[in-house]
Protein backbone atom coordinates (compact mmCIF):
# COMPACT_ATOMS: atom_id res chain seq x y z
CA UNK A 1 0.00 0.00 0.00
CA UNK A 2 1.16 3.40 0.01
CA UNK A 3 1.66 3.96 3.66
CA UNK A 4 4.96 3.02 5.03
CA UNK A 5 5.74 2.27 8.31
CA UNK A 6 6.40 5.69 9.50
CA UNK A 7 2.89 6.34 8.82
CA UNK A 8 0.87 4.08 11.09
CA UNK A 9 -2.92 2.79 10.87
CA UNK A 10 -5.29 3.69 13.01
CA UNK A 11 -4.96 1.51 16.27
CA UNK A 12 -1.31 2.97 16.29
CA UNK A 13 -0.99 6.28 15.38
CA UNK A 14 -4.63 8.26 14.06
CA UNK A 15 -3.61 7.27 10.72
CA UNK A 16 -6.63 5.98 8.34
CA UNK A 17 -6.45 1.98 7.46
CA UNK A 18 -6.52 1.88 3.85
CA UNK A 19 -7.77 -1.46 3.16
CA UNK A 20 -10.90 -0.94 5.46
CA UNK A 21 -11.69 2.39 3.35
CA UNK A 22 -11.26 0.44 0.19
CA UNK A 23 -13.75 -2.40 1.82
CA UNK A 24 -16.07 0.65 2.59
CA UNK A 25 -16.43 1.30 -0.45
CA UNK A 26 -16.84 -2.28 -2.20
CA UNK A 27 -13.82 -2.20 -4.04
CA UNK A 28 -10.90 -4.71 -3.64
CA UNK A 29 -7.64 -4.38 -4.71
CA UNK A 30 -3.63 -4.72 -3.52
CA UNK A 31 -3.20 -1.39 -5.53
CA UNK A 32 -2.25 2.09 -3.92
CA UNK A 33 -4.63 4.51 -2.16
CA UNK A 34 -4.44 8.42 -3.09
CA UNK A 35 -6.82 11.14 -1.69
CA UNK A 36 -7.93 14.24 -2.94
CA UNK A 37 -8.92 17.07 -0.93
CA UNK A 38 -9.07 21.31 -1.75
CA UNK A 39 -6.63 23.07 0.67
CA UNK A 40 -9.36 25.56 1.36
CA UNK A 41 -12.27 23.52 2.54
CA UNK A 42 -12.87 23.56 5.96
CA UNK A 43 -11.59 19.82 6.06
CA UNK A 44 -8.47 19.76 4.93
CA UNK A 45 -5.78 19.51 7.65
CA UNK A 46 -8.15 16.83 9.25
CA UNK A 47 -8.03 14.97 6.36
CA UNK A 48 -4.90 15.76 6.01
CA UNK A 49 -3.62 14.46 9.38
CA UNK A 50 -5.36 11.08 9.02
CA UNK A 51 -4.47 9.81 5.53
CA UNK A 52 -1.03 11.24 5.45
CA UNK A 53 0.73 13.95 3.60
CA UNK A 54 2.22 11.52 1.67
CA UNK A 55 -1.10 9.90 -0.32
CA UNK A 56 -3.09 13.63 -0.27
CA UNK A 57 -2.96 15.85 -3.47
CA UNK A 58 -4.66 19.02 -3.46
CA UNK A 59 -5.72 18.46 -7.39
CA UNK A 60 -7.26 15.50 -9.10
CA UNK A 61 -4.71 15.41 -12.09
CA UNK A 62 -1.68 15.48 -9.54
CA UNK A 63 -2.87 12.47 -7.51
CA UNK A 64 -3.96 10.45 -10.87
CA UNK A 65 -0.20 11.52 -11.62
CA UNK A 66 0.61 8.95 -9.20
CA UNK A 67 -1.36 6.17 -10.03
CA UNK A 68 0.74 3.21 -12.23
CA UNK A 69 -1.13 0.82 -15.00
CA UNK A 70 -2.51 -2.60 -14.24
CA UNK A 71 -2.20 -1.81 -10.28
CA UNK A 72 -5.86 -0.98 -9.51
CA UNK A 73 -4.74 2.06 -7.82
CA UNK A 74 -7.72 4.06 -6.48
CA UNK A 75 -8.06 7.68 -6.34
CA UNK A 76 -10.70 9.01 -4.15
CA UNK A 77 -11.68 12.51 -4.50
CA UNK A 78 -13.49 14.64 -1.70
CA UNK A 79 -16.41 16.73 -3.01
CA UNK A 80 -15.47 20.68 -2.39
CA UNK A 81 -17.52 22.70 0.44
CA UNK A 82 -21.02 23.88 -0.76
CA UNK A 83 -20.56 22.28 -3.90
CA UNK A 84 -17.48 24.12 -5.29
CA UNK A 85 -16.61 22.54 -8.44
CA UNK A 86 -13.52 21.59 -8.93
CA UNK A 87 -12.25 23.78 -12.35
CA UNK A 88 -9.94 22.55 -14.56
CA UNK A 89 -7.21 24.75 -16.55
CA UNK A 90 -6.60 21.88 -18.33
CA UNK A 91 -9.08 18.67 -19.38
CA UNK A 92 -8.56 16.38 -16.54
CA UNK A 93 -6.00 13.57 -18.61
CA UNK A 94 -7.07 9.48 -17.00
CA UNK A 95 -4.01 7.77 -18.79
CA UNK A 96 -3.10 5.15 -17.24
CA UNK A 97 -4.96 1.25 -17.51
CA UNK A 98 -7.22 0.27 -13.97
CA UNK A 99 -7.35 2.86 -12.28
CA UNK A 100 -10.45 3.97 -10.38
CA UNK A 101 -11.27 7.87 -9.69
CA UNK A 102 -14.23 7.40 -7.30
CA UNK A 103 -15.75 10.51 -5.64
CA UNK A 104 -15.71 9.76 -2.13
CA UNK A 105 -19.98 9.81 -1.07
CA UNK A 106 -21.58 8.51 -4.46
CA UNK A 107 -23.33 5.50 -3.12
CA UNK A 108 -25.37 8.01 -1.07
CA UNK A 109 -27.23 8.44 -4.11
CA UNK A 110 -26.23 12.52 -3.87
CA UNK A 111 -27.86 15.08 -6.29
CA UNK A 112 -26.51 16.55 -9.14
CA UNK A 113 -25.38 19.98 -6.90
CA UNK A 114 -23.55 17.98 -4.44
CA UNK A 115 -22.02 15.46 -5.86
CA UNK A 116 -17.71 15.84 -6.44
CA UNK A 117 -18.24 18.49 -9.73
CA UNK A 118 -15.32 18.46 -12.37
CA UNK A 119 -15.66 22.11 -14.77
CA UNK A 120 -13.96 22.91 -17.85
CA UNK A 121 -13.56 26.60 -16.47
CA UNK A 122 -11.26 27.56 -19.06
CA UNK A 123 -11.96 30.89 -19.73
CA UNK A 124 -11.11 32.06 -23.16
CA UNK A 125 -9.13 29.20 -24.18
CA UNK A 126 -10.96 26.02 -23.67
CA UNK A 127 -9.34 22.88 -23.64
CA UNK A 128 -10.52 20.13 -26.21
CA UNK A 129 -12.24 17.97 -23.61
CA UNK A 130 -13.06 18.49 -20.40
CA UNK A 131 -12.00 14.96 -19.07
CA UNK A 132 -10.06 12.51 -21.51
CA UNK A 133 -9.71 8.88 -20.75
CA UNK A 134 -6.84 7.16 -22.75
CA UNK A 135 -5.85 4.39 -20.22
CA UNK A 136 -7.59 1.27 -20.05
CA UNK A 137 -10.51 -0.55 -17.79
CA UNK A 138 -10.83 2.67 -16.57
CA UNK A 139 -13.61 3.17 -13.72
CA UNK A 140 -15.18 6.61 -13.18
CA UNK A 141 -18.08 6.90 -10.22
CA UNK A 142 -20.10 9.50 -8.79
CA UNK A 143 -18.97 12.68 -10.30
CA UNK A 144 -20.59 15.42 -12.17
CA UNK A 145 -18.39 16.13 -15.24
CA UNK A 146 -19.44 19.77 -16.58
CA UNK A 147 -18.65 21.58 -19.58
CA UNK A 148 -18.83 25.46 -19.41
CA UNK A 149 -16.64 28.51 -19.80
CA UNK A 150 -17.64 30.13 -16.44
CA UNK A 151 -18.28 33.80 -16.86
CA UNK A 152 -16.00 34.38 -20.01
CA UNK A 153 -17.28 33.90 -23.78
CA UNK A 154 -15.11 33.19 -26.94
CA UNK A 155 -13.98 29.70 -28.13
CA UNK A 156 -14.89 25.96 -27.98
CA UNK A 157 -14.68 22.73 -26.72
CA UNK A 158 -13.44 20.88 -30.25
CA UNK A 159 -13.64 17.26 -28.63
CA UNK A 160 -16.54 16.60 -26.28
CA UNK A 161 -16.56 17.13 -22.51
CA UNK A 162 -15.59 13.39 -21.96
CA UNK A 163 -13.61 12.03 -24.85
CA UNK A 164 -12.60 8.53 -24.94
CA UNK A 165 -8.80 8.10 -26.98
CA UNK A 166 -6.86 9.21 -28.84
CA UNK A 167 -4.89 7.30 -31.89
CA UNK A 168 -1.48 8.60 -30.48
CA UNK A 169 -1.75 8.22 -26.81
CA UNK A 170 -3.64 5.98 -26.46
CA UNK A 171 -7.09 3.66 -26.28
CA UNK A 172 -10.22 3.65 -23.95
CA UNK A 173 -11.31 -0.16 -23.72
CA UNK A 174 -13.34 -1.50 -20.95
CA UNK A 175 -14.25 2.05 -19.90
CA UNK A 176 -16.96 1.79 -16.42
CA UNK A 177 -18.79 5.31 -16.05
CA UNK A 178 -21.55 4.84 -12.97
CA UNK A 179 -23.43 7.32 -10.86
CA UNK A 180 -22.62 10.04 -12.97
CA UNK A 181 -23.61 13.46 -14.46
CA UNK A 182 -21.96 14.81 -17.62
CA UNK A 183 -23.57 17.91 -18.85
CA UNK A 184 -22.98 21.27 -19.91
CA UNK A 185 -24.63 24.72 -19.20
CA UNK A 186 -23.16 27.09 -21.20
CA UNK A 187 -23.11 27.94 -25.18
CA UNK A 188 -19.92 26.86 -26.36
CA UNK A 189 -20.74 25.75 -29.86
CA UNK A 190 -22.19 22.54 -30.04
CA UNK A 191 -19.77 19.63 -28.27
CA UNK A 192 -20.91 16.10 -27.96
CA UNK A 193 -21.20 15.27 -24.05
CA UNK A 194 -19.27 12.47 -25.15
CA UNK A 195 -17.28 11.52 -28.21
CA UNK A 196 -14.32 9.34 -28.90
CA UNK A 197 -12.32 6.87 -30.86
CA UNK A 198 -11.05 3.41 -30.45
CA UNK A 199 -12.93 2.31 -27.74
CA UNK A 200 -14.81 -0.46 -27.55
CA UNK A 201 -16.72 -2.61 -24.64
CA UNK A 202 -17.88 0.75 -22.97
CA UNK A 203 -20.49 0.86 -20.41
CA UNK A 204 -22.28 3.70 -18.75
CA UNK A 205 -24.92 2.62 -16.07
CA UNK A 206 -27.30 5.17 -13.81
CA UNK A 207 -25.54 8.38 -15.67
CA UNK A 208 -27.43 11.02 -16.86
CA UNK A 209 -26.68 12.81 -20.27
CA UNK A 210 -27.91 16.70 -19.64
CA UNK A 211 -27.74 18.87 -22.22
CA UNK A 212 -30.39 20.89 -21.11
CA UNK A 213 -30.13 24.28 -22.97
CA UNK A 214 -31.25 25.69 -25.91
CA UNK A 215 -28.87 24.21 -28.44
CA UNK A 216 -28.82 20.98 -31.04
CA UNK A 217 -25.99 19.40 -28.58
CA UNK A 218 -25.72 16.11 -29.30
CA UNK A 219 -25.73 13.35 -26.20
CA UNK A 220 -23.64 10.56 -27.29
CA UNK A 221 -21.61 10.27 -30.52
CA UNK A 222 -20.71 7.20 -30.82
CA UNK A 223 -16.49 5.96 -32.14
CA UNK A 224 -16.71 4.70 -35.86
CA UNK A 225 -15.95 0.77 -35.46
CA UNK A 226 -16.57 1.27 -31.68
CA UNK A 227 -18.69 -2.06 -30.65
CA UNK A 228 -20.31 -3.17 -27.71
CA UNK A 229 -21.80 -0.04 -25.91
CA UNK A 230 -23.49 -0.61 -23.50
CA UNK A 231 -26.17 1.81 -21.20
CA UNK A 232 -27.86 0.81 -18.70
CA UNK A 233 -30.77 2.51 -16.33
CA UNK A 234 -29.36 6.05 -18.45
CA UNK A 235 -31.00 9.65 -18.79
CA UNK A 236 -30.64 11.80 -21.92
CA UNK A 237 -32.20 14.74 -21.45
CA UNK A 238 -32.86 17.54 -24.37
CA UNK A 239 -34.24 20.85 -25.50
CA UNK A 240 -34.87 19.83 -28.83
CA UNK A 241 -34.05 23.27 -31.36
CA UNK A 242 -34.84 20.91 -34.46
CA UNK A 243 -36.70 17.68 -35.12
CA UNK A 244 -32.97 16.23 -36.23
CA UNK A 245 -31.56 16.83 -33.24
CA UNK A 246 -30.01 13.64 -31.23
CA UNK A 247 -29.72 11.90 -28.28
CA UNK A 248 -27.67 9.36 -29.69
CA UNK A 249 -26.07 8.76 -33.27
CA UNK A 250 -24.08 5.63 -33.81
CA UNK A 251 -20.74 5.17 -35.80
CA UNK A 252 -20.14 4.18 -38.98
CA UNK A 253 -18.36 0.33 -39.51
CA UNK A 254 -18.70 -3.03 -37.65
CA UNK A 255 -20.69 -1.92 -34.11
CA UNK A 256 -21.22 -5.34 -32.85
CA UNK A 257 -24.13 -4.22 -30.97
CA UNK A 258 -24.84 -1.15 -29.21
CA UNK A 259 -27.81 -2.01 -25.90
CA UNK A 260 -29.98 1.19 -24.32
CA UNK A 261 -31.60 -1.36 -21.55
CA UNK A 262 -34.18 0.53 -18.79
CA UNK A 263 -33.24 4.11 -20.31
CA UNK A 264 -35.25 7.07 -20.92
CA UNK A 265 -34.83 10.11 -23.34
CA UNK A 266 -36.77 13.12 -22.55
CA UNK A 267 -36.66 16.30 -24.74
CA UNK A 268 -37.99 19.35 -22.60
CA UNK A 269 -38.98 21.10 -25.95
CA UNK A 270 -42.74 20.84 -26.29
CA UNK A 271 -44.39 20.99 -30.33
CA UNK A 272 -40.76 19.82 -31.20
CA UNK A 273 -40.57 16.18 -30.81
CA UNK A 274 -37.58 14.34 -31.83
CA UNK A 275 -37.72 12.25 -34.97
CA UNK A 276 -35.27 9.19 -33.72
CA UNK A 277 -33.69 9.03 -30.32
CA UNK A 278 -30.92 6.56 -31.03
CA UNK A 279 -29.61 7.36 -35.03
CA UNK A 280 -26.39 6.97 -37.33
CA UNK A 281 -25.44 4.46 -39.96
CA UNK A 282 -27.61 0.84 -37.94
CA UNK A 283 -28.61 -0.75 -41.65
CA UNK A 284 -28.21 -4.30 -41.29
CA UNK A 285 -29.16 -6.32 -37.83
CA UNK A 286 -25.56 -7.45 -37.30
CA UNK A 287 -24.81 -3.69 -36.65
CA UNK A 288 -27.19 -3.52 -34.03
CA UNK A 289 -28.98 -1.43 -31.64
CA UNK A 290 -31.32 -2.95 -29.20
CA UNK A 291 -33.18 -0.60 -27.14
CA UNK A 292 -35.01 -2.75 -24.32
CA UNK A 293 -37.51 -1.33 -22.28
CA UNK A 294 -37.03 2.03 -22.71
CA UNK A 295 -39.01 5.21 -22.29
CA UNK A 296 -39.55 8.70 -24.89
CA UNK A 297 -40.95 12.39 -24.25
CA UNK A 298 -41.52 14.15 -27.24
CA UNK A 299 -39.81 11.74 -29.33
CA UNK A 300 -41.24 10.23 -32.69
CA UNK A 301 -39.23 6.92 -32.68
CA UNK A 302 -36.95 5.20 -30.73
CA UNK A 303 -35.09 4.22 -34.21
CA UNK A 304 -35.62 5.16 -37.85
CA UNK A 305 -32.54 2.87 -38.97
CA UNK A 306 -33.61 -1.07 -40.16
CA UNK A 307 -30.69 -1.62 -37.24
CA UNK A 308 -32.71 -0.65 -35.12
CA UNK A 309 -34.87 -2.69 -32.83
CA UNK A 310 -37.07 -2.20 -30.05
CA UNK A 311 -38.16 -5.49 -26.82
CA UNK A 312 -40.94 -5.35 -25.64
CA UNK A 313 -42.77 -4.30 -29.23
CA UNK A 314 -46.58 -3.80 -29.66
CA UNK A 315 -48.09 -4.17 -33.20
CA UNK A 316 -50.97 -3.78 -34.48
CA UNK A 317 -53.53 -0.79 -36.05
CA UNK A 318 -54.75 0.40 -32.38
CA UNK A 319 -53.23 1.09 -29.14
CA UNK A 320 -53.36 -1.75 -26.52
CA UNK A 321 -53.83 -1.46 -23.29
CA UNK A 322 -51.95 -3.71 -20.71
CA UNK A 323 -53.46 -4.24 -17.89
CA UNK A 324 -50.82 -4.97 -15.03
CA UNK A 325 -53.34 -6.41 -12.42
CA UNK A 326 -54.04 -3.52 -10.14
CA UNK A 327 -57.24 -2.95 -8.35
CA UNK A 328 -59.01 0.15 -9.01
CA UNK A 329 -61.88 0.70 -6.92
CA UNK A 330 -64.25 -1.61 -4.28
CA UNK A 331 -65.12 -3.98 -7.25
CA UNK A 332 -63.44 -7.52 -6.49
CA UNK A 333 -60.81 -9.23 -9.14
CA UNK A 334 -61.74 -10.75 -11.66
CA UNK A 335 -60.23 -14.18 -11.91
CA UNK A 336 -58.51 -15.32 -15.70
Amino acid sequence: MAFRDREPFLAFGGKIDPLSEIRNAGIVTSGDVFWVKAPGDTAYTTVKDAVGAGVLRDDIQAAVDLTASDENDVVFVAPRDVGTPWGLGTALDLNEDRIHLIALGYNAKPGRTYSALIEGSYGTSPDTEVVAVTGQAVEIAGFNIRGTLGTDAGGTMSNAVLFLGTASTGTAHDLWVHNCTISINAAQGTPPLVAGLLAADVRFEDVLFDADVASNIQGVLFPASAPRWEFHNCRFLKQAQAVGDQFAVSGTGAIGYHLFKDCTFLNRTNGTAIASAVTGSVTVATNGILMQNCSYLNVTEAGTDPGVFVVPAQSGTSARVVDPGLAIGSAALVAN
